[in-house]
């Protein structure tokens, strides 16, 4: 019987592995310095021109109440019917299968959390890309 859990990219960040929909990581980036813009929330690491489009850079971690680390190397550029963003990744691991998950929670960030889900040794975090970039709009 064929896997029927939907396809995700996996990335990993300063402390954590983390899943986005393969459908809706359209590339992995070089981020070198994005330009940081005053006044913008702490997860917003900056901003990045790719092509002519402008593109927010979010941390993960700090979303998450963690400590900013350092941007990059790469992020993950993920287009949503929203708009874009880059998320922030220090390695990109490929693709995976992810089984669904259920929410981590029913507000706040940990509502667009799935998880986490074992994928070999590894805890992983999937994002409802969807879900963040409406709620990070809203």
């Amino acid at each position: 019987m064929a896997d029927l859990a939907p396809l995700h990219l996996l990335f990993e960040t300063a402390q954590g592995t983390w899943a986005v929909p393969a459908a809706l990581a359209e590339e992995v980036v070089e981020l070198g310095s994005p330009r940081e813009v005053p006044g913008t929330p702490p997860h917003v690491r900056g901003l990045l021109v790719l092509r002519g489009e402008l593109l927010p850079v979010l941390d993960l971690e700090v979303l998450q109440g963690r400590p900013a680390g350092p941007v990059g190397p790469r992020g993950v550029l993920v287009r949503t019917g929203g708009g874009a963003m880059v998320l922030i990744a220090r390695k990109v691991l490929g693709f995976e299968a992810v089984a669904p998950a259920p929410p981590l929670g029913a507000s706040g960030l940990e509502q667009h959390l799935r998880g986490p889900v074992a994928i070999g040794s590894r805890q992983v975090l999937a994002l409802d890309a969807e879900g963040l970039g409406a709620w990070l709009a809203g």
